[in-house]
């Protein structure tokens, strides 16, 4: 029982004081601006904390600024529930205090408490993204003026936009972002802290910046080359830009993109396409032949710089969200099983269909009026399905067991 000031315990064991979720006492815990609120969990052992003459004693907490004004503070007859603290502001460090006393109120003759600096991050201003590039990985940022949306993606719900400096990755892993934005939408004041993946500079998001500000804004890729991006990768890194004359080593009519890879291609610089957008348009068509204007989002890997299309109308070098594929295309079953495949379209037209195998070799060419496809006569493999409607085309995989 705890009286007068002092404890004591059986065996050797003496009381302890920590909070829940936090680093050891005496250390120090940065929060983003937005967190100048938030709940106390403790937890001991060898001290019944409840009201007092029921318990050992109480937790009393103290929260100051760096003036030694008492901001907040509490008494703690409960540690199966929570309790709140309040009144930090950003840009200002605090000091948390909290100690074990006995049931009159007067800490143990042998101190047993927690103490923790917190230190509120504030806000520092950028008004574009080449200021927010030049910043300080750690800190948090405050976007002033308005950037462009390029491409999103549902994996970590990133996103990445640009301005007239620079580009930047938003990594929102954790959907901080509800809001819907499309190619062009404009978004200003985005927030967050300044970050990395892989190498990649990105922003993590602290809070929604709201409905866009600005659509339908036209993004006009600065022309570069692979030398241009390798010699200086941070200036272009996660912008859109376009690239001429682009061959793809594995670009020979048979050879179809898969998720994941790194393809090798050449302006007369060796680089790399990767398709790190698992869900892109072009999974499973065509590598491209012979030379190519592409437009590309620039990313990297630890350093290594990576290139990577958003759709098949990148692939083509014509800017735009669409691309010259046949509207409502489905392909069943495949694999095929009975010799029989079904082809669909929206409009379900005449269509020129052309199989090849994986050396490039055309195996068969039909003209299709309606949706069932007779592939029995080829054997047991894997082939390239090559579909034209209406000057349209669509380019899959096709198994045949």
């Amino acid at each position: 029982i705890i009286d007068s000031g002092s404890y004591s315990t059986t065996g050797s064991t003496e009381p302890t004081l920590a909070l829940v979720d936090t680093p050891p006492s005496g250390s120090t815990l940065t929060l983003s601006p937005e967190d100048t609120s938030g709940t106390l969990e403790f937890v001991t052992t060898n001290f019944t904390v409840a009201t007092p003459s029921t318990g050992d004693g109480y937790i009393k907490w103290s929260l100051k600024d760096g003036s030694n004004n008492l901001v907040d503070s509490g008494n703690v007859y409960d540690i199966s529930t929570t309790y709140p603290v309040t009144g930090m502001a950003p840009g200002n460090t605090y000091t948390f205090f909290a100690e074990l006393v006995d049931n009159s109120g007067t800490p143990l003759s042998t101190p047993v408490n927690y103490t923790l600096t917190v230190i509120v991050k504030a806000y520092i201003n950028v008004s574009n993204l080449a200021d927010l590039r030049a910043g300080t990985q750690g800190e948090y940022y405050h976007v002033t003026g308005e950037i462009v949306g390029t491409f999103i993606q549902s994996y970590r719900n990133q996103k990445y936009a640009q301005d007239a400096t620079a580009g930047i990755l938003i990594d929102d892993n954790d959907g901080v972002i509800m809001t819907v934005y499309n190619f062009g939408d404009g978004i200003t004041g985005l927030k967050g802290q300044l970050s990395n993946r892989y190498g990649v500079l990105d922003i993590i998001p602290t809070v929604d910046p709201g409905a866009p500000s600005s659509t339908g804004n036209s993004i006009v890729p600065e022309v570069v080359t692979l030398s241009d991006i390798a010699g200086n990768l941070g200036a272009y890194e996660s912008e859109l830009v376009k690239i001429n004359g682009v061959t793809f080593t594995d670009g020979n009519g048979s050879n179809v993109f898969a998720t994941g890879i790194n393809y090798a291609i050449s302006d007369g610089t060796v680089s790399v396409f990767r398709t790190a957008f698992f869900d892109a348009d072009y999974i499973g068509e065509l590598i491209p032949i012979g030379s190519q204007n592409i437009i590309v989002l620039v990313g990297g890997y630890n350093g290594t710089p990576q290139i990577t299309s958003r759709n098949l109308t990148d692939l083509s070098g014509t800017l735009g969200v669409g691309h010259n594929a046949i509207k409502g295309f489905s392909l069943y079953p495949n694999p095929v099983n009975d010799g029989r495949v079904f082809i669909n379209t929206q409009n379900n037209g005449e269509k020129q269909i052309r199989i090849y195998d994986l050396l490039g070799k055309q195996v068969m060419a039909q003209t299709l009026k309606i949706k069932e496809l007779n592939v029995s006569k080829l054997r047991s493999g894997v082939y390239i399905l090559k579909v034209t409607e209406e000057g349209k085309t669509a380019t899959r995989k096709l198994v045949i067991n």
